[in-house]
């Protein structure tokens, strides 16, 4: 599973087996964390699932996200193509 991006102490996967939407798998050490949809096609970034982070890690997480959405979105076509 690539990983597209670290920072906090998490990295930002997106696993090349996967499934529509958009979306980064939020890793801390060997366990997903979250996931998060990619803001696409009109649609807003937003939590799809959280395995426990706490609100200010949730909050760190969807700003990266926000600060890399173009990039996530670039990295997503590369290994899936349009979806």
């Amino acid at each position: 599973m690539p990983t597209i991006w670290r920072s906090g102490g998490f990295r930002f996967v997106i696993w090349p087996d996967d499934h529509t939407p958009p979306h980064i798998h939020v890793v801390r050490g060997d366990r997903v964390v979250a996931v998060v949809n990619l803001a696409v096609d009109g649609h807003p970034i937003s939590i799809r699932v959280n395995y426990g982070m706490k609100r200010q890690e949730m909050a760190f997480a969807l700003a990266v996200v926000g600060e890399n959405n173009d990039l996530f979105t670039r990295e997503w076509v590369k290994i899936h193509g349009k979806w």
